[in-house]
């Protein structure tokens, strides 16, 4: 009936980690839990509104730097367009 000390230890390991894991779990009893709260509108201010001057030109020297990149025609003419629209709607927001 004598034991050897490499079932002592392994024991000792076994019992180790029982002791850690019941820990780990009282541990995680503990934890505060988050609640959760209803969302709130929060009305900001936005920037100030650029002149108009201002914004056309950027418009501009955007539609030639996107026209000087080289793209193809058919696209070329897309990117006009588009400037086109970015332009038209700027002119409705002013007239608002």
């Amino acid at each position: 009936r004598q034991v050897a000390p490499q079932t002592i230890e392994r024991q000792q390991r076994i019992l180790q980690r029982l002791l850690d894991a019941q820990r780990s779990m009282q541990e995680r009893g503990r934890e505060r839990r988050r609640e959760s709260q209803e969302g709130r509108n929060i009305l900001r201010d936005g920037p100030p509104d650029a002149p108009r001057e201002e914004t056309v030109e950027k418009l501009h020297r955007d539609l030639i730097r996107a026209l000087e990149s080289g793209y193809a025609p058919d696209f070329e003419e897309r990117i006009r367009r588009y400037f086109e629209i970015l332009q038209r709607q700027q002119q409705e927001q002013e007239q608002r």
